[in-house]
């Protein structure tokens, strides 16, 4: 799965790029949106002053998925 984060640039929205290899027992459609949520925010509490437009505007967001095999039982 690839993610692109914000990133603090003087103001300037900069990007870059994440790539995460995943294993979840959740169904591979939720998985994306969980971590690019969690990977946003910085934070699983909500904070004061922290708005849906603010949450919003700095998320992440996944441009690729790409499902592999499962790994090998250990």
């Amino acid at each position: 799965m690839t993610v692109v984060m914000p990133g603090n640039n003087g103001g300037q929205r900069a990007e870059f790029t994440a790539r995460y290899f995943v294993e979840s027992p959740d169904p591979l459609p939720k998985v994306p949106d969980i971590i690019a949520g969690e990977q946003s925010s910085g934070t699983f509490l909500e904070l004061p002053g922290e708005t849906s437009e603010l949450k919003q505007r700095a998320r992440a967001r996944v441009t690729r998925i790409d499902p592999q095999a499962p790994a090998a039982p250990a």
